[in-house]
């Protein structure tokens, strides 16, 4: 197989200078004509979009229509009663795929939205699929001993948000937490793991997406490369 992106970009526009822009960019896997690859296209574009609206019960094409006119409603809605300002809104899903093997596949998605009064948010997606399982894989997938994996990641995560100690995580935290979680989104790429944290995992503040990789020398011992790339 090999992989690409499939564009679906509308524009709704209430005068020349107003508009909302929806702009998906899904992943599409070709190869043979099987069912199996069919099949596996819609459960990846599927997954994708559940994480902008989940529509389970509609195909791929009414999914996309049903989130681009639900985002033009609101947008419509919105500008009824806010006439004093140019407003444009944005939503971005941008997919791509950085590993494809035998084996498994990787999916980043890229998501942005400008909303109410230019009100932007930043998130990334990351997600690994096992073809020998049918599975999206999960961290304890990647580092089944995610008690030696903490104190790995703890100091990653410090260092990627410019903290001089793995104490300061502490200070950002939801106040329903003690410590930082996993994360919800790892997946694996040539050289390492990527572990992506939006802010909405961990903390009330609205902070940039941290994001950064364990390589596979890091991982020494709580990781085995070759169950995944070899």
């Amino acid at each position: 197989w090999t992989a690409e992106t499939q564009p679906y970009v509308k524009r709704h526009c209430i005068n020349n200078e107003e508009c909302a822009e929806v702009k998906i960019y899904l992943p599409l896997y070709r190869g043979d004509q099987s069912a199996t690859l069919g099949a596996f296209n819609e459960k990846i574009q599927r997954h994708l979009l559940t994480i902008l609206q989940p529509t389970p019960d509609l195909p791929i094409d009414a999914t996309l229509d049903s989130l681009a006119a639900s985002f033009f409603k609101e947008y419509t809605d919105f500008k009824k009663f806010h006439t004093d300002k140019t407003e444009n809104w944005k939503l971005d899903l941008i997919a791509s795929v950085p590993l494809l093997t035998p084996q498994i596949t990787t999916v980043e998605a890229r998501q942005h939205f400008t909303i109410n009064r230019g009100h932007k948010v930043d998130l990334l997606h990351a997600i690994s699929y096992d073809f020998r399982t049918e599975k999206y894989l999960t961290i304890s997938d990647l580092t089944p001993d995610t008690a030696a994996l903490r104190p790995v990641l703890e100091k990653a995560f410090a260092e990627a948000r410019h903290f001089n100690s793995p104490e300061e995580i502490k200070q950002t935290l939801l106040p329903t937490l003690d410590r930082l979680p996993m994360p919800r989104y790892a997946a694996v790429y040539p050289d390492g793991i990527r572990m992506v944290y939006n802010y909405s995992e961990y903390s009330l503040v609205e902070v940039p997406v941290v994001d950064f990789r364990l390589s596979w020398e890091q991982l020494a011992g709580l990781a085995d490369r070759s169950k995944w790339l070899e």
